[in-house]
């Protein structure tokens, strides 16, 4: 176990660097933040010559990036080029959110995705199961940018059931979290669907079976409980993902949580924000996916001893 807790540990570390390194690298590609936050009809040479100092970035792409690496050691991610204060506090004021639409889509996709998968395994070739297929097929084809539209469009526009934006209470949340989670859900109910097909078929279902236990303890109790284990990994790989399409979702329903922070932070050229935002999503992914390492590992003794 201590053999896999170091593997796991060197292996996130070294995710986490990859994708901080990667942003600094694109952010700098976006342009010139001095060009945003000077009128250049007004503003003389000497001005943006030492506004460029200020920020620091008259240095070499290279000094910056070595900066950049000892702040984040330190855990300083600097000041805001758009806010001047520090990043850290602007962020952690935004994490609560995208973790609170990230856990309602979570909860959406397993609640509605594993019983559909569940359905569709036990009646295979019906019209359930070609109804559940459809409903995946359509979850992992529409994206975001034409989901979230058509939900407001339809919900909210034209019956007035939920509103369009903001946040506080369950009615906001619910046309973003099933915007965010309809993907996940789609996943959710194929593998669940393709799991418990294979597990339907083995001996120990039989056994159960004939020992009179009813079909819905069969299932639930022995069949799904076997299938779990897949299910677990599934749901720490997607929270990337639910992260990922956060910054879309968040930003169609004016969600102020990380993904809409970073979408401001790029447009204003706030490197030092976006550069942070970007961190903490991957520290909150990389954390997601070593607790799910984890619990995999106690759950299948085959792992810890690999």
């Amino acid at each position: 176990m201590a053999r896999v807790l170091v593997r796991r540990v060197g292996g996130l570390l070294l995710v986490l660097l990859s994708v901080s390194t990667a942003a600094f690298i694109v952010l700098r590609l976006t342009g010139d933040p001095v060009q945003m936050m000077l009128p250049p009809e007004q503003t003389t040479p000497e001005q943006v010559a030492r506004l460029r100092h200020q920020l620091g970035l008259d240095q070499p792409v290279w000094v910056q990036y070595a900066q950049f690496l000892r702040s984040l050691a330190s855990g300083d991610l600097g000041e805001s080029f758009r806010y001047g204060t520090p990043v850290t506090p602007l962020i952690l004021q935004r994490v609560p959110a995208t973790l609170e639409l990230t856990g309602a889509a979570v909860a959406f996709a397993v609640l509605i995705g594993v019983p559909l998968g569940v359905v569709s395994a036990v009646r295979k070739n019906s019209a359930t199961d070609v109804l559940a297929s459809g409903v995946s097929f359509l979850g992992v084809s529409v994206p975001v940018f034409w989901l979230g539209p058509m939900l407001i469009l339809f919900f909210a526009v034209r019956l007035h059931w939920l509103p369009t934006s903001g946040i506080g209470g369950w009615r906001p949340i619910i046309l973003p979290a099933i915007t965010l989670g309809m993907y996940p859900l789609a996943q959710f109910a194929r593998l669940v669907r393709s799991e418990m097909l294979d597990v339907l078929g083995e001996d120990f279902v039989r056994t159960a079976r004939s020992k009179g236990l009813s079909e819905p303890a069969v299932i639930v109790r022995h069949a799904l409980r076997k299938a779990s284990l897949s299910i677990v990994t599934v749901v720490g790989l997607n929270v990337g993902v639910l992260l990922g399409g956060a910054i879309l979702t968040e930003t169609i329903f004016a969600w102020p949580g990380l993904g809409r922070l970073i979408v401001q932070a790029i447009s204003f050229r706030d490197f030092p924000l976006a550069e942070g935002a970007v961190v903490y999503i991957s520290l909150i992914t990389v954390l997601a996916n070593f607790v799910v390492d984890l619990s995999y590992a106690a759950l299948d003794p085959r792992i810890r001893s690999a």
